[in-house]
């Protein structure tokens, strides 16, 4: 019978880490993730862009909410999620920071070919290169921050890395909600060298080409020495193709729940965040100008202390000595999110709906700190960017996939109303929220035992 340990393998003797250098300055390691954080900042930016920009691109394309709901979700999710994987192995092997720096190149390109698209089949072409691009990014980041700071220090370091995606949700909707509003008078634009395009494709084009500062700027961080390496008898093990799925399988309970009860607020996130601005543009006649501001600065005041806050907690509980203390700061915010994410749709004052909303991004956002911490610090270092890079597959499938269609599925063909998109996003919000809880309840006590007995893991050849 399998047993949550693997053998050793005959000949391979004991695992154990590898002695370590000296961890980089601190000042130095807080630079790096903020140089990360600005590089998912930028990501996000140019992820989001596309919901503040729903109604002019259906009214123009003559699209559903469906079709959107694909070049929201399936477009970008489809190689995001499936170069994960393999570029995550690239990490594990390669230079991080160089992959990264190519990573940023693609998805701000493809970004601006998006505001080049005259159909959605175009859309949705331009839209499968963005996600390209991103897939490099977190894998790599998370296994870059695991070699600059030890693991008491890790969720907030992780945290400030994620906080990018707060801020740069906040600016496509701050920015870009004024972009928009400014090139909105007609209804296609002029640009040097491009030529006549959409008005909306204005601002893909804006937003999209000034990411590449970021990529210069990331040849300013140095590749850290890998640590929390498996050895065998005194040097540095070379795991196996596959190892990541025996790591994975052997401390399943953990892994799984983690993976699975994020994704399930992951599912949540990007939900609210395709559909919310749609709701207040039809339920509440908000311009894009308005709603810019006001769900820009939501996710700001909402996102970004919750994910520092929850990372702050989760760092406290390791430091006291509790080894699931990231997996019950998840599991908090999770619990408290529920009712204000339920409802938010459902207020009809819609300043009274914004503070739900803002409420409920401070309290999910705990998890979004905490859980890619977590999952490094069970893992070996020769594996952590896979397993990182899994966690954006699953996230991926389950999120982006499900997340968007979701609440589209539900209004095209349950309400049949695109009034009722508000009811679509309460029930996933009701569905989702309880779900997660469950997933990450159940997942602490085998955390705690792979935290435990990590050290003693060896993978079969």
């Amino acid at each position: 019978m399998t047993t949550g340990i693997a053998a050793t393998a005959p000949g391979s003797g004991p695992a154990t880490p590898v002695a370590q250098a000296p961890w980089p300055p601190a000042t130095y390691a807080w630079y790096v993730s903020g140089v990360l954080a600005l590089a998912y900042c930028f990501s996000f930016i140019d992820r989001q862009i596309l919901n503040l920009l729903v109604v002019p691109i259906q009214q123009d394309l003559g699209i559903s909410d469906t079709q959107m709901s694909l070049l929201q979700g399936l477009a970008f999710a489809l190689l995001y999620v499936t170069l994960g994987v393999p570029f995550g192995m690239l990490a594990d092997r390669w230079n991080r920071r160089n992959l990264i720096i190519a990573g940023v190149t693609v998805w701000c390109v493809m970004t601006s070919l998006c505001g080049l698209a005259d159909s959605f089949s175009e859309l949705f072409v331009a839209r499968i290169g963005v996600g390209i691009g991103e897939a490099v990014l977190t894998p790599a980041a998370m296994s870059l921050l695991s070699d600059y700071f030890p693991k008491h220090k890790l969720a907030r370091a992780a945290g400030v890395y994620t906080s990018g995606s707060s801020v740069g949700a906040t600016l496509a909707f701050l920015i870009g909600g004024t972009i928009a509003s400014a090139v909105a008078v007609s209804p296609r634009v002029v640009l040097p060298i491009v030529g006549e395009i959409h008005s909306w494709g204005a601002t893909f084009i804006i937003v999209g080409l000034p990411g590449l500062v970021v990529a210069a700027l990331m040849m300013s961080v140095r590749e850290p020495a890998r640590r929390g390496r498996l050895a065998a008898e005194g040097t540095v093990a070379r795991l196996p193709v596959g190892a990541v799925l025996q790591l994975i399988w052997a401390y399943r309970g953990a892994y799984g729940g983690v993976y699975l009860g994020l994704a399930m607020q992951i599912l949540l996130t990007y939900a609210m965040q395709s559909w919310i601005p749609a709701y207040f543009m039809r339920v509440h006649d908000w311009s894009m100008s308005q709603l810019g501001t006001w769900y820009g600065l939501v996710i700001l005041f909402g996102s970004v202390p919750g994910l520092m806050f929850g990372a702050w907690l989760g760092d406290r509980l390791v430091q006291r000595g509790h080894t699931d203390g990231h997996i019950r700061v998840a599991l908090l915010g999770c619990t408290l999110s529920i009712a204000p994410s339920v409802l938010t749709p459902l207020v009809p004052d819609p300043y009274v709906a914004m503070g739900l909303l803002g409420l409920s991004n401070f309290f999910f956002s705990f998890a979004f700190g905490v859980g890619p911490a977590a999952l490094q610090i069970m893992t070996p270092n020769q594996l952590r960017a896979q397993v990182a890079a899994i966690y954006v597959l699953v996230m991926g499938l389950i999120g982006l996939l499900l997340g968007p269609t979701s609440v589209a599925l539900l209004t095209d063909y349950v309400f049949r109303d695109p009034m009722k998109v508000g009811y679509s996003i309460s029930i996933v919000a009701a569905v989702t929220g309880p779900i997660s809880a469950v997933l990450l309840f159940f997942a602490r006590r085998p955390y705690r035992r792979a935290i435990e007995t990590a050290g003693q893991w060896v993978p079969r050849t």
